[in-house]
C-alpha cells in the first residue's frame, strides 16, 4: 500500500512540473522565434544598407533639374592663367549671355539687377577632368598642405559647382533683327570664370545679409533695401578672423606674392595690341581689354599672385610658364631665388 501510494505521489508530482516545463518550454520557443525573427529582421536591413547604391538614395538628379540660364563669354580662354579667385585681377573681364530658351525676354528677368554693384555667380566647372572626388585637398595657396574638400574652393568637388563675387559693370539688352529675339548680357568684370563656361544662376550681393559684419546688425528696418547700391567693405586686419571665421591657419601658410617685371622687347610687343575696332578686326585685336596699359595690368595682377600648381612651382622650377587671356599668349618665367616673374614675350593668341 505504501508503495502504491507513493506511486500515485510520483506520477502527481511529475505531472504538475510537466505541465510548468511545457509552459517554460513553450514560453522559451516563443522568445526565441522572436528572437529569431529579430535577429533576421537586421540581418536584412544591414544587407539592404550595404547593398544600397548611391543612386539609389538620391530623390533626384542634378542634371534632371538644373539648366544652364546662359554663358560666360570671358578673358579667359584656358585654364592655366585664369586666377583661382574673383578680384585678384579687376581688369578680368566678360559677359553673361543669357539662354533664350530658359527666358525668351530678359527683360523680366533681368529687370532691377542694374541697381546693384555686385552680383553672385553659381557656375558649372565644366572643363573637370578627373573623374574620382577626393575628400582632402591640396590647395596651390596652401603650398602643398592638405584640407578637407569643403574647407577649400577647390573645383574638384563632389558636385562641381563654382562661386563667384564679381563687380556688375553693366545689364544690356539687345534685340536681334535676324532671330526677332532680345539678347539678355551681363557685363562683369574682376572674374575668375573660363570662356564658355555654363552660369546656373545670378543672385545679387546685398551687404545686409551677405557681409557677416553687416549681417549681424541687420534689423527690421533694413529688410525693405533689396535695391542698394552697395559695395563689399573691405576687411582690416582688426576683424579679418571675426569676419572670416578665423582663418588665421591659412594665412600662416599662404603663399608670398611676387613682383612681375617686363622685358623692353615684351612691352613692345604689348604696344601692338589695341581695342576692338569692328571696322578693322585683326590678329591684335582685343576682345575686353580696353589697351595697352589695361591689359599691361591685367598681366601684372595674374602674375602677382602666382598662378602655377604646386606642382609647377615644385617640380618645373626652370621652365617657361604659358598663359593667355584675350588675344594675349604670355610666356613668363619665375625666378625662385628673387621671387621675382619677369614676363619675356607676348604675341597674339590663336585659337
Amino acid at each position: 500500500l505504501g508503495l502504491i501510494q507513493l506511486g500515485d505521489n510520483c506520477i502527481e508530482f511529475v505531472a504538475n512540473h510537466c505541465d510548468q516545463c511545457i509552459n517554460v518550454i513553450t514560453s522559451g520557443l516563443s522568445t526565441g522565434n522572436t528572437i529569431c525573427e529579430t535577429q533576421t529582421r537586421v540581418v536584412q536591413i544591414d544587407s539592404g544598407v550595404n547593398n544600397m547604391s548611391c543612386e539609389s538614395v538620391k530623390p533626384t538628379k542634378l542634371d534632371e533639374c538644373l539648366q544652364p540660364i546662359g554663358y560666360m563669354r570671358s578673358i579667359f580662354n584656358r585654364k592655366n592663367g585664369t586666377p583661382r579667385q574673383a578680384s585678384i585681377c579687376p581688369q578680368s573681364k566678360g559677359f553673361i549671355d543669357l539662354n533664350k530658351c530658359v527666358f525668351n525676354n530678359p527683360d523680366h528677368c533681368l529687370q532691377g539687377l542694374q541697381h546693384f554693384s555686385h552680383i553672385w555667380i553659381l557656375y558649372n566647372f565644366h572643363l573637370n577632368t578627373n573623374k574620382k572626388c577626393h575628400s582632402k585637398v591640396r590647395p596651390p595657396r596652401l603650398d602643398g598642405q592638405s584640407c578637407g574638400v569643403f574647407a577649400s574652393r577647390s573645383p574638384h568637388r563632389p558636385n562641381p559647382i563654382g562661386l563667384s563675387l564679381v563687380k556688375l559693370d553693366e545689364v544690356r539688352v539687345n534685340y536681334c533683327f535676324i532671330c526677332e529675339l532680345k539678347d539678355g548680357l551681363v557685363y562683369v568684370s574682376g572674374i575668375d570664370i573660363l570662356d564658355g563656361t555654363p552660369i546656373i544662376d545670378i543672385k545679387p550681393y546685398i551687404k545686409q545679409y551677405d557681409f557677416p559684419e553687416s549681417a549681424a546688425d541687420c534689423d527690421q528696418n533694413t529688410k525693405n533695401t533689396d535695391l542698394t547700391n552697395d559695395s563689399p567693405q573691405p576687411e582690416t586686419e582688426d576683424t579679418a578672423e571675426e569676419t572670416r571665421g578665423g582663418n588665421d591657419w591659412i594665412d600662416g601658410s599662404v603663399v608670398s606674392e611676387v613682383s612681375v617685371e617686363f622685358t623692353t622687347k615684351s612691352l613692345q610687343q604689348l604696344k601692338n595690341f589695341h581695342k576692338r575696332d569692328d571696322e578693322n578686326v585683326c590678329k591684335y585685336c582685343l576682345k575686353h581689354l580696353e589697351g595697352f596699359e589695361d591689359s599691361k595690368n591685367a598681366i601684372k595682377n595674374l602674375l602677382r599672385a602666382d598662378p602655377r600648381s604646386v606642382y609647377r612651382r615644385n617640380k618645373c622650377v626652370d621652365r617657361l610658364y604659358y598663359f593667355t587671356i584675350d588675344s594675349l599668349h604670355i610666356t613668363s618665367w619665375f625666378d625662385i631665388e628673387t621671387n621675382v616673374v619677369e614676363v619675356l614675350k607676348i604675341k597674339p593668341f590663336v585659337t
